[in-house]
């Protein structure tokens, strides 16, 4: 009997399963959104959407990466936001006349209160002055590597009277590649002068950069020297740099030293056409030299070409560089 009522209640449970499931489900119910067909429209819908949504995250993340701060060359050691101020308006890069500066050599950029300027409280914020015994040797407190960007080279370092009072002053020069789109090397020639009252190296002037690779100049200092001496007998030191360009042509530049103004001037020579007064910028195919070739004292600029030498000398009467005929 109990096999009798198992068999019945099986044959049960497969009728109910045979029963037509169009009548529990009608056929035209709605599907539900999660049960439609993935069709090529929705595909396209759904690749555009999460494109989108990739491209905004990596938009934003780059705009917090770009808008951090930054610093160009990095600041001196001990320096101080008055001072870093100093250097940004006496040493602003500038190239000679009719050729643009460059922006190889930056001056620190400028942080913090600035000495002097109105603070949180609107009242001037002194700068600290240094106590104590001050230094037997400024030098000891100079690093020349704080004054130019990594990745350029330090050509010469000098440390010269330019003046004629106080501490010495350090006359340097430096070249690196350019970090625009071409291979060219720029140079650049700079004065620092030490503070005696807050006891710092400060950047007192530059010339800005210029093309091609600088080449070492002998100084003053030294017995057959000229770089920062006083090469026209005129009573202020003259500043050279000489330069290489990719085409291996000779560059000079001279400038004039301000001791009372702390900056350098550029000397003027005669246009090579002969027409007008331009800075003293001197060309030549194969190599450039400051010579005293009359043992005046005054101080000659020799052009060596492929066919031929000029010399350019000194015109104290119309302060500028000529060229000397019959050389």
């Amino acid at each position: 009997m109990p096999d009798n009522r198992i068999s019945k209640l099986i044959r049960k449970i497969h009728k109910i399963h045979r029963i037509d499931r169009s009548r529990l489900i009608p056929s035209n119910m709605p599907m539900k959104e999660s049960s439609r067909p993935l069709t090529p429209r929705r595909m396209m819908v759904l690749f555009v959407t999460f494109a989108f949504a990739a491209t905004a995250l990596l938009l934003v993340l780059a705009l917090s990466v770009t808008t951090g701060p930054s610093v160009s060359m990095a600041q001196p050691a001990g320096s101080t936001p008055a001072a870093t101020a100093t250097a940004a308006a006496s040493a602003t890069p500038s190239g000679p006349a009719g050729e643009p500066a460059s922006t190889a050599f930056a001056v620190p950029a400028t942080t913090g209160t600035v000495a002097g300027t109105p603070g949180a409280g609107g009242t001037p914020t002194p700068r600290p002055v240094p106590t104590g015994t001050p230094p037997a040797d400024p030098l000891a407190l100079l690093n020349i590597f704080n004054f130019f960007q990594p990745g350029d080279t330090l050509v010469k370092k000098d440390v010269l009277q330019l003046d004629g009072q106080g501490a010495d002053e350090v006359l340097y020069t430096i070249t690196g590649p350019d970090r625009g789109i071409t291979s060219e090397y720029h140079s650049a020639i700079s004065v620092l002068m030490y503070d005696p009252i807050y006891r710092e190296w400060q950047p007192a002037w530059s010339s800005g950069g210029v093309q091609g690779k600088a080449s070492p100049l002998p100084a003053a200092s030294l017995v057959v020297g000229y770089n920062g001496g006083d090469l026209l007998r005129t009573g202020r030191p003259i500043l050279a740099l000489r330069t290489t360009t990719r085409d291996g042509r000779a560059h000079l530049r001279l400038w004039g030293w301000d001791g009372a103004a702390r900056k350098a001037e550029p000397l003027k020579m005669q246009a090579p056409d002969g027409q007008g007064v331009k800075d003293a910028v001197f060309d030549a195919d194969l190599d450039l030299t400051l010579v005293d070739l009359n043992d005046d004292g005054v101080y000659e600029v020799v052009a060596d070409n492929v066919n031929s030498m000029q010399v350019w000398g000194w015109d104290r009467v119309g302060n500028r560089f000529v060229r000397v005929e019959g050389r």
